[in-house]
């Protein structure tokens, strides 16, 4: 088609409209937010002015293709030319009752239960979920929009062991610790023990980093353990820590022996800890008749982390000294380690001076 047949044709098909169909798409061509549009609308009115296919398309910056293809589907169809004519991919417009329910009952039940061999799931697995159940197709960037309004949301997953004692069992024996330490006087003191162990080489974890780039963490050739012992105090939450090469005996010898040092103003120590080995091992014993009286250990119900306060602790402690460490050396990273929870501390009992933490055991501090 020669520019004369063209314009002629335009001509045409704009006479063919009306004055407000031709008054809206004149206003479209400046006002309107989709910029293909707009293109599309000068392209036709360019070539309607008569100018060719090529001069419209160096005055609008854009290929002679994009602009033949406007004026011919203007001429075929008519204003619905300017519209995006690709089709839609099964696109839900909105959030259904039964897309949102498929969802939470895959986040609720994983994906092994819906037939996958994933053992967890991504937003990609979601939308393929979606297609294969619902037969609709979402892009990730609307998934994730679905995930976030329904409240479905990417956690660490906990771990968890099942305890031999039966639930009312265990929550009975929790309540008579905390009956037994209510009553504990003003010369008395009591405090939540537990161990934990700190590696040399450094736990992987997350960061943020510019696109395309990723943080590389050093490693040593050889990984170095060192154990920690801590006593946080039930009111205060004063941190006391020892540390040791070994977890045996001795470093829970130690932990008691810094503890008669830290509180020589009181004349007792109540002691609330778990069912470790070392912990009712015979020196430990021997060393308990020694100081007579000084010491009363309660005994928390077997496999019961999420009753000992003391572990959020030790998970807030490698957070932030143990992921992503770029020490070498283990007396260097125990030096952070020490210097951390002598700031913790103090920060902890400035925050519960004036309001003092209690603890209570609940149910849902037991293991399912």
């Amino acid at each position: 088609m020669d520019r004369r047949t063209r314009q002629r044709s335009l001509q045409r098909r704009w006479c063919s409209l009306s004055r407000g169909v031709r008054d809206r798409l004149k206003r479209a061509r400046h006002y309107s937010t989709d910029a293909t549009l707009r293109l599309r609308i000068r392209a036709v009115l360019h070539c309607m002015g008569g100018l060719s296919c090529r001069e419209a398309a160096r005055r609008l910056r854009c290929s002679d293709r994009f602009v033949r293809l406007a004026t011919q589907r203007f001429i075929e169809k008519g204003p619905e030319a300017f519209c995006d004519g690709r089709r839609g991919r099964g696109r839900a417009k909105r959030l259904t009752a039964q897309l949102a329910g498929l969802l939470r009952e895959a986040a609720r039940r994983g994906p092994k239960a819906f037939g996958y061999d994933w053992n967890y799931w991504t937003v990609k697995r979601f939308v393929r979920l979606v297609a294969d159940r619902l037969g609709v197709r979402l892009a990730v960037a609307t998934m994730w929009r679905y995930l976030r309004r329904l409240g479905i949301r990417r956690v660490r997953a906990k771990p968890y062991v099942v305890t031999p004692w039966p639930k009312e069992r265990a929550l009975r024996r929790l309540w008579y610790i905390c009956r037994q330490l209510r009553r504990v006087g003003p010369d008395e003191v009591v405090v939540f023990a537990d161990e934990s162990e700190v590696h040399l080489n450094p736990k992987i974890g997350y960061d943020w980093c510019m696109r395309g780039h990723r943080r590389r963490i050093r490693t040593p050739g050889t990984d170095v353990r060192v154990y920690g012992a801590l006593a946080l105090e039930h009111g205060t939450r004063r941190l006391v820590a020892v540390w040791g090469r070994r977890k045996d005996s001795a470093l829970f010898r130690s932990l008691l022996a810094r503890l008669d040092r830290v509180y020589a103003n009181k004349r007792r120590i109540h002691v609330v800890l778990d069912n470790a080995a070392i912990h009712k091992s015979k020196a430990v014993g021997e060393y308990l008749q020694q100081k007579g009286d000084r010491f009363k250990l309660w005994f928390l119900p077997p496999f019961c982390p999420d009753a000992n306060p003391v572990e959020l602790e030790w998970q807030a402690f490698h957070a932030a000294v143990t992921v992503l460490h770029s020490r070498v050396d283990i007396d260097t990273l125990i030096a952070d380690a020490s210097r951390y929870l002598a700031n913790r501390s103090r920060s902890n009992t400035l925050r519960h001076r004036d309001h003092p933490w209690d603890w209570k055991p609940t149910a849902s501090r037991l293991p399912a």
